[in-house]
Formats: structure tokens, sequence, C-alpha cells
């Protein structure tokens, strides 16, 4: 196997204003926490930290909700409508550069899984490459373990063993690791993992 160094992407200019007020209300916010109960600081911190990590995958999570955290940092700045008009104003440098990754791979004839931690950022990643062409398939919690309805597109199972089939079409894979281990079977016909974010595990 070949590790790959990290790549490191600058980012475009209203994610980079979102993250940077995000901090800065952070930071300010952090002065006041001192003299707070510890379980109430640890929840602040988990939360806090997740807003960063939300903003460095896509600008758009910051109107999602975080279990255990309220905090509300959009208030009283321009990050409400950055937030609320991102995917009309530019898509994340790091799903620039990944369609561009993804572009040499395929054109070689290659099958990639994507790995990324936040569903909305999963679907964002399905939308944008559905639209330049290639299949796709994701696993997610939504995704089911089984067909239960007619209505059901396709299972976890199913999504697999399509991308393990030489002769589906299906080149991509994009994959939530909450849902779907990355101990399954990949190995045999896909030799790219992308790791589109950072994660604890």
């Amino acid at each position: 196997q070949e590790f790959l160094e990290p790549m490191s992407i600058e980012m475009n200019s209203y994610e980079r204003e979102a993250y940077d007020i995000v901090l800065g209300k952070i930071w300010a916010a952090s002065e006041s926490n001192y003299d707070q109960d510890f379980d109430l600081i640890m929840k602040l911190r988990r939360g806090r930290m997740m807003r960063l990590r939300q903003c460095i995958s896509y600008t758009r999570l910051l109107s999602t909700a975080i279990e255990n955290y309220d905090e509300n940092l959009l208030d009283g700045t321009s990050l409400e409508s950055i937030v609320n008009d991102y995917d009309r104003l530019e898509i994340p440098a790091k799903l620039d550069t990944l369609m561009n990754l993804l572009d040499r791979l395929i054109s070689e004839g290659q099958k990639v899984v994507i790995w990324t931690n936040f569903i909305e950022t999963l679907k964002l990643i399905d939308r944008t490459i559905t639209n330049t062409g290639p299949t796709t398939r994701m696993i997610y919690g939504g995704t089911p373990l089984e067909k239960t309805t007619i209505e059901d597109e396709y299972t976890r199972g199913q999504a697999i063993r399509e991308f393990n089939d030489p002769s589906s079409g299906v080149d991509i894979l994009i994959a939530n690791p909450a849902a779907c281990s990355e101990s399954i079977s990949l190995h045999k016909y896909c030799s790219n993992a992308i790791y589109y974010d950072l994660s604890y595990n």
C-alpha cells in the first residue's frame, strides 16, 4: 500500500471568510467560558471543533444542528448570508481539487472510494460528480441495509457489489465511515481511497 501525504489546499474566498468569522467568534466566546462548569466547557469544545471541521468540508454545513451543542455562531455577522447562499457563490476548493483528481484516475480506468464524514458533503460530492457524467454509488445512514420497499434503489450490499463489478460502469463509491466500515471488501478491484475530510477515526 502507498500512503500519500495529505494535500494542502487553499480555501476559496467565501469559505475562508466563513472560517475566519467562526474562528473569531469562538475565540471571543472562549474568553467568557472559563468560569463555566466542566461538562459545559467540554460540550462547547466538541461543538466548536465540529463547526471548524464543517467550515473546511462544506460551508453550508454551518446551518445544520450538532447534538448537545446549541451555540449560535451565525448571528450578527455576514456569515448567515454566506451560509445560506453558499452554493450560488462558489464550490469548495477541496471539491474542485477532488474533481481534477477523479478526472485523472477515471481516465486511467481506475476505481475510487471517497470517504467523507458529513452526509451533506457526501451528497454534494455525488451531485457534482454525477453532473459531469461518471456513475456513482453512495453508502451512508440513509442507504438501506436490505431492500424493504419497491422504491429502494439499491442497498448497501448492492452498491458494493456494483462497485466491485468491473463491468458495471460504477467506478466511484462515496461513503460515510459511520455507515460503511472501511473493512468492507473493496481492495480486489479498487486501489484508490480519497479521504475528503479529516476525522478522529
